[in-house]
């Protein structure tokens, strides 16, 4: 994966916007973006990030439940520009 940036897909865009909320409050770095057509699932909101905070994310998820429906690595790969990681 050539890419140090990872997206989060939701199933709603008031579990997006809370856990962008709780993230940036958590001091971990994200930003809300439209979520790619590749990605065509969820409520057409993301949260993209670091992929290095991939594994703190997951944590909070399993102890608040977020309703992420899918975190993606961005490959830069035109062909396969997402690899999921969960």
């Amino acid at each position: 994966m050539s890419s140090s940036k990872a997206i989060a897909i939701f199933r709603s865009r008031s579990y997006a916007m809370l856990f962008h909320s709780e993230m940036k409050g958590r001091g971990i770095v994200c930003e809300i973006a439209p979520a790619p057509s590749k990605l065509a699932m969820g409520c057409g909101v993301a949260v993209l990030l670091d992929i290095k905070d991939v594994q703190a994310v997951l944590r909070y998820n399993e102890a608040n439940k977020y309703r992420i429906i899918g975190i993606f690595g961005i490959t830069g790969n035109k062909e396969n520009a997402y690899e999921r990681l969960y």
